[in-house]
């Protein structure tokens, strides 16, 4: 099954390894590379072309149920068993006449299972030895989860973003911080420290812009190099009703920077909840819409929407603020609900903004990246002046652990002060 595509290459790859390679395959995608687009591609071969059985695994619900629906609408006779806690239903899966909501592990009859990570857990068996495994976003599955579900199937695929969300763990570590194959490490490092797996890469973004991967590749990914299918100003915000407020002309000269540019509002220790930087940030999404700015999104045009909006903050109290001043079409989120998403523009607060002091949480990188990496057109990042300063001044207090192969404060640190540095190198911060 040979594709023709611009990235029929890495498709042809992986198709090629997961069919005949003896071990596991290790799939590295950056943000928007169309990771689930591959994902399908794969369910399509095994249980399709080559008849075999394949069990698919998720981190959340929500992605589960993005993969069993794609994949379901692309292929009706494709049979799909959606693997769910017990009476649990699944609204966006109703009336998909090929997939069926099943709870218990003597159900489970179809040639394509799909379940969260933290479902395949809880059994020890599914009756049946599946031919093949496949983990979606698999770099926030921790080693010692990989471990429970691996003999669920012969043999593993694995594809996931090295640069998002590292895997949440809440024991403690300290016996096991310095081993790079911990029950703490993302399932895919390990194989790959291991040299276990077999890597591969894909080396495209369909989602972001030329620009924005110019500043977002070495600030989150110094590693893994990878470029744009769309150029610098391909994707457009044009038109729009003229703005008469302050805020309107810090805008356009935003959207005038190309894809990712800052709004820096004047430097300022403040508590958690910054009610001035959420002001701004409800602000912003309502002059979007207000406005009718009109979007050129490669095939697409139209007049930007709240559908076409998303919000990406970093606490549930700021989720909770914004959605009650702005439209109920815009999407808002925190970053780790949103790995996975897009919208044609985002408005993202900065984790680190009028910060007293630097933390793990705060300065993680992979939370950002998510944030500056939903976008197809364009992203504003809000924050303040002083970001770069607050790293300066930074006294790593978090519990520290000799000989740790990683160092997520540090190298949040080096993603954020990267990042200042590429944004005030190409003046992309506009300020009132």
């Amino acid at each position: 099954m040979a594709l023709s595509s611009p990235w029929a290459g890495i498709t042809n790859l992986a198709m090629e390894a997961v069919r005949s390679h003896p071990g596991d395959v290790v799939i590295l995608a950056p943000p928007g590379a169309g990771k689930t687009a591959l994902l399908i591609d794969l369910i399509t071969l095994i249980a399709i072309i080559l008849g075999r059985t394949v069990i698919v695994a998720a981190v959340s619900n929500d992605q589960c149920d993005d993969i069993v629906r794609r994949a379901a609408l692309l292929y009706p006779r494709l049979r799909i068993d959606r693997f769910v806690a017990s009476n649990e239903t699944r609204a966006r899966l109703a009336g998909l006449r090929n997939v069926r909501v099943v709870d218990a592990t003597n159900d489970l009859a179809a040639p394509v299972v799909v379940a969260t990570v933290a479902k395949f857990c809880e059994i020890k068996d599914l009756g049946y030895v599946a031919d093949r495994l496949i983990i979606d976003e698999a770099y926030q599955a921790r080693r010692a989860d990989y471990d429970r579900i691996r003999a669920l199937a012969t043999k593993a695929c694995l594809i996931g973003d090295p640069g998002q969300i590292r895997p949440i763990y809440r024991s403690d570590i300290r016996l096991y911080a310095a081993d790079p194959c911990g029950p703490h490490v993302a399932a895919p490092l390990v194989l790959l420290n291991n040299g276990t797996a077999l890597s591969l890469q894909m080396r495209h973004s369909r989602r972001l812009p030329q620009d924005t991967i110019d500043v977002v590749q070495p600030s989150f990914y110094p590693s893994l190099p990878f470029g744009a299918v769309a150029g610098s100003g391909q994707r457009l915000i044009t038109g729009g009703l003229p703005g008469m407020t302050p805020l309107d002309r810090l805008l356009d000269r935003s959207l005038a920077k190309g894809s990712l540019s800052m709004v820096g509002l004047p430097r300022r220790i403040v508590p958690q909840f910054d009610i001035e930087l959420l002001d701004v940030v409800t602000e912003l999404v309502n002059r979007l819409v207000r406005r009718q700015f009109q979007f050129v999104d490669d095939e697409d045009s139209g007049v930007l929407a709240e559908e076409d909006i998303g919000v990406v903050v970093f606490h549930r109290d700021e989720v909770t603020a914004i959605r009650r001043a702005v439209g109920p079409g815009v999407y808002v989120e925190t970053a780790n609900r949103f790995q996975g998403l897009e919208r044609r523009v985002i408005v993202a607060l900065h984790p680190i903004s009028g910060a007293e002091r630097v933390t793990e949480f705060n300065c993680e990188a992979g939370r950002a990246c998510v944030a500056l990496s939903r976008h197809r057109i364009a992203c504003v990042i809000v924050g303040r002046d002083g970001i770069s300063e607050a790293l300066d001044r930074a006294v790593l207090e978090d519990e520290r652990h000799l000989g740790r192969p990683d160092d997520p404060l540090f190298d949040g640190m080096r993603a954020h002060r990267t990042l200042m540095e590429q944004l005030e190198a190409r003046a992309l911060i506009e300020r009132p």
